[in-house]
């Protein structure tokens, strides 16, 4: 058994006697996959303001900025990657969409657009389509969902086949999750025997990616570019 006294984290066992061997052998493996000290770091961050050298931060050269030969001269090396297959999409869409008024993932919303209802997941579809038709290519798009709307967001593919751009040229795969603290620092618990889990932010792509071999699979692809951007985010070109 875990110490959990070192952690100051004793209210997770405050239930233990109560469960039966199976609800304890559940708990149990909650328990043991918990860093303890990251979860104490990233609630003492948390209250630490983040102070920027402003010394070390330079201007970005914008699209403004730059020549008509310039802009030509980018957009012809962009789309010599994406007719050599050598770019990839990755959207993060591990959110549920109940702040837009749905029960479901955010990706599912449907929006009016010329008088069609078409969810946020199709529009990334068609834009993708869009590219592949001009340009002979087949971009391969990664879909980053969480534990809770995985199950949800595949069979919405499934239902819509895959909005006509192939179940194999799409991978899902899912965020990790880290405890959820209270104010106080404490893990809190989902049930009497269950350790109350939730999605670990957007930033966790990159673990993610790699804890899936999906860095892999770029490789395999001959992937050199990516490109990440929201699920609400239903303007990305």
């Amino acid at each position: 058994m875990i110490n959990l006294k070192k952690y100051k984290q004793e209210q997770l066992l405050r239930f233990y006697n109560e469960l039966n061997e199976d609800e304890k052998k559940i708990l149990n493996k909650d328990l043991e996959n918990i860093d303890y000290d990251l979860m104490n770091t990233i609630y003492k961050n948390s209250y630490n303001d983040e102070i920027l050298d402003i010394n070390k931060i330079s201007n970005l050269k914008i699209i403004s900025s730059l020549s008509d030969n310039e802009i030509k001269e980018y957009d012809k090396i962009g789309k010599n990657l994406i007719k050599n297959n050598q770019y990839a999409v990755v959207i993060l869409a591990g959110g549920f969409g109940s702040r837009l008024g749905i029960d479901g993932p955010k990706g599912c919303l449907k929006l009016k657009i010329n008088n069609r209802k078409v969810s946020i997941f199709e529009l990334f579809i068609n834009n993708l389509i869009k590219v592949n038709k001009e340009l002979n290519s087949q971009i391969r798009l990664y879909i980053m969902t969480s534990t809770d709307n995985e199950s949800a967001t595949k069979n919405f593919f499934l239902e819509n086949n895959y909005f006509n751009y192939g179940q194999k040229n799409i991978v899902f795969f899912h965020q990790n999750n880290l405890p959820i603290l209270d104010i106080n620092g404490k893990i809190v618990l989902k049930n009497k025997y269950q350790v109350l889990f939730g999605p670990n932010g957007n930033g966790d792509v990159f673990n993610s990616l790699k804890e899936n071999n999906l860095i892999k699979d770029m490789e395999f692809h001959n992937i050199k570019y990516v490109l990440f951007s929201t699920v609400d985010n239903v303007l990305t070109n």
